[in-house]
């Protein structure tokens, strides 16, 4: 799926949930991985399903079905910064229903890191245009937040090698050029 799908899925997910539901419910879905990477402008690559973070997910569980969204990423919401909803950033689509946002490049940055297969998940961050656009200062403010985000000590010694690993490889070539 490419962007231009991802986007018409979420304005069908939108028109079905205008049938389903009363006009006074109203729902937040905050994209996040490389769906809201592709969104964004970022990257540019095919995706088999868009990873969503929803306030109310058992009421459209069987709409994200439908139009194969992952909603399990919720298991794993400590792995995204706190107060990312203040940060993120409405899609630009025509909707009634569903208010749809993709997350902050750098709290999109912060989740990749977290992630145990660091290796296989860090492509989409590791691209010139989000290196650049990256607000290092924030992302850094982020990255400490983190050890009072993430449920075991374990985690976030993961994260934080991470995410040395990150800054080591990339802030640091930028500032030695």
């Amino acid at each position: 799926m490419r962007v231009d799908d991802i986007l018409e899925r979420l304005i069908r997910l939108d028109e079905d949930a205008e049938l389903m539901f009363s006009p006074d419910i109203e729902f937040k879905c905050y994209i996040v991985g490389g769906g809201a990477l592709m969104i964004m402008g970022y990257i540019i690559r095919a995706t088999n399903d868009i990873d969503i973070l929803e306030t109310m997910p058992d009421l459209l569980q069987d709409l994200f079905k439908k139009y194969n969204m992952n909603n399990a990423v919720i298991s794993y919401a400590d792995n995204f910064p706190s107060g990312y909803e203040a940060r993120a950033k409405k899609v630009d689509i025509n909707t009634t229903k569903i208010e749809f946002y993709t997350l902050s490049l750098e709290d999109l940055v912060i989740s990749k890191l977290c992630t145990t297969r660091y290796m296989q998940d860090t492509s989409d961050i590791e691209s010139e245009k989000v290196i650049s656009e990256l607000n290092w200062i924030k992302l850094e403010e982020l990255a400490d937040g983190m050890k009072n985000t993430m449920i075991s000590k374990m985690n976030y010694e993961g994260f934080r090698y991470n995410y040395q690993n990150y800054v080591r490889r990339f802030r640091n070539a930028r500032i030695d050029n």
